[in-house]
């Protein structure tokens, strides 16, 4: 019951975790590059990633297709100069929020709920962890390429794509944030 009510949200409602996605991510200190582009563009990119979600969880993605969406992601990520750490970090947040989501909906309010959702979060761990993998492989595929027409990168490029950000910034500490609002 609460697997095929949390299909239907993510159906339903892809835009709106989007857009919760993209606010966190115009905030954060880490993701430079992300607020570059416009609200509406963070949310029709990552649309397509909590719709590919709902697929994944009713078995109608293959993990080739999978593969091929987050390759392609992270191919395009590193031709758009969007440091690794910035996508994985977009990515980690997608799954923080989605779970955000699914709690602000009153979806897990009794204890056999909650525990059909902790069946349900090793599928949806699977389709994050394999998307930060397969985005992982993309981008250095795209960077190999790269490399291997130009004979090296020059030092700029080099630091666009490792950039980490500010020495001294880190994510915001979610769990902290969350334990002190309840």
């Amino acid at each position: 019951m609460i697997y095929r009510q949390i299909v239907e949200l993510i159906k339903r409602e892809p835009e709106k975790l989007a857009l919760h996605w993209s606010e966190h991510i115009r905030k954060a200190e880490v993701t430079k590059t992300y607020r570059s582009l416009s609200a509406d563009e963070l949310v029709s990119r990552h649309t397509r990633v909590f719709q590919n979600l709902a697929l994944w969880l009713q078995d109608s993605l293959t993990r080739a297709q999978l593969s091929r969406f987050f390759e392609g992601l992270g191919s395009q990520r590193y031709h758009e100069k969007v440091p690794l750490c910035e996508v994985n970090y977009a990515l980690l947040t997608a799954k923080r929020d989605f779970w955000e989501l699914v709690r602000s909906q009153g979806l897990l309010n009794s204890p056999l709920e909650f525990y059909q959702a902790m069946e349900l979060m090793s599928s949806i761990d699977q389709f994050f962890d394999l998307g930060n993998f397969y985005i992982i492989r993309g981008y250095q595929q795209s960077l190999q390429t790269q490399l291997a027409k130009s004979g090296g990168l020059s030092g700029s490029r080099i630091e666009d794509l490792l950039v980490v950000g500010t020495p001294g910034t880190h994510p915001p500490d979610t769990t902290r944030e969350h334990e002190r609002s309840t």
